[in-house]
């Protein structure tokens, strides 16, 4: 009797927390929406990462799109660059930096309400985190501190994860 009442009370939670990856926004101006179960192709996008691999967007718990990024610039869920939203040290579209694997990742900070790491990758810049809080710019969010360094290697890979306590982060890279 109390596993099924652990499992129905818990199952709500886990599947709502699913959607905060739902929107994506990559490429030229391309946007794929999974929130109805098959992903849904649709343009608009500001991305443009033609020659660079550092985009990443966000969404809420519901789906609804928070913010993306392109490593370099911030925008908004109604496609406005972010407030302090630009000069981020992901890869650059300047030829000089031309591949990353993974140049940005975006991460809802535990224990918060709307606040988000993105890290950048960059091969000559190294790795970074800047900080966005959405609950600033009546919910269209406010990137507060930028470009904050955790390395100066040199790095074009990157992958996140939770660690189990549910309080802290953990960041892989080479």
């Amino acid at each position: 009797m109390k596993t099924s009442f652990f499992l129905c009370f818990l199952l709500p939670f886990v599947l709502f927390s699913q959607n905060e990856y739902n929107n994506w926004h990559f490429g030229e101006g391309v946007t794929l929406d999974f929130n109805n179960g098959s992903p849904v192709v649709g343009y608009g996008s500001k991305v443009s990462t033609s020659n660079a691999e550092g985009s990443a967007s966000v969404s809420d718990c519901q789906g609804n799109l928070l913010f993306y990024t392109s490593g370099e610039t911030v925008w908004n869920s109604s496609n406005n660059v972010m407030v302090n939203g630009t000069g981020l040290y992901g890869v650059a579209n300047n030829f000089v930096e031309t591949y990353s694997s993974q140049g940005a990742l975006i991460v809802k900070r535990p224990e918060t309400s709307g606040i988000y790491y993105i890290f950048t990758a960059s091969e000559s810049r190294g790795l970074f985190y800047s900080i966005v809080n959405m609950n600033l710019n009546g919910g269209q969010g406010e990137v507060i501190i930028k470009n904050t360094l955790l390395s100066s290697k040199e790095t074009e890979k990157l992958a996140v994860t939770y660690h189990s306590n549910g309080k802290d982060i953990w960041m892989v890279t080479h």
